[in-house]
């Protein structure tokens, strides 16, 4: 027996015996090796759309994690799937005006940032409109 949730390789040997169903002659044949891959499946953990309010002129902190749930077993920090990265398009945020900091520093999005920039959930995102919208009042 596996485990509930169990992902990995599975390995075991068979041995065969054949049987006439007239004669009752059988031949025991050789012995073969076995394996079975189980793959894992996160398909059950979803990711909804994280609701920040802001306040204009300060920081607002998206809460990734709490956006996350999953049908599998365990806590969200604990279970079988939990959140593993963040990855956020640095020409999306400059396209909309907002300015990113993580745990405390500025990200500069402006020199030559990367496509994409990738976090881990226990790292504190903030987001805040740039100075040229910042007293805007469009959405972002």
């Amino acid at each position: 027996n596996t485990p509930d949730n169990f992902a990995g390789e599975i390995n075991f040997t068979i041995t065969g015996t054949t049987t006439e169903t007239v004669s009752g002659d059988s031949v025991t044949h050789d012995t073969k090796d076995v394996s079975i891959l189980v793959t894992p499946d996160a398909a059950d953990g979803n990711m909804s759309n994280p609701q920040v309010v802001a306040t204009e002129d300060l920081w607002a902190t998206i809460d990734f994690e709490s956006a996350f749930t999953t049908t599998d077993q365990g806590s969200l920090t604990e279970g079988q799937e939990v959140l593993e990265s963040i990855t956020l398009s640095a020409t999306d945020l400059t396209a909309k005006d907002v300015i990113l900091r993580v745990d405390g520093i500025e990200v500069d999005l402006t020199t030559n940032p990367p496509p994409t920039l990738t976090f881990t959930p226990d790292q504190t995102i903030e987001i805040m409109y740039d100075e040229d919208k910042r007293h805007s009042d469009d959405d972002v």
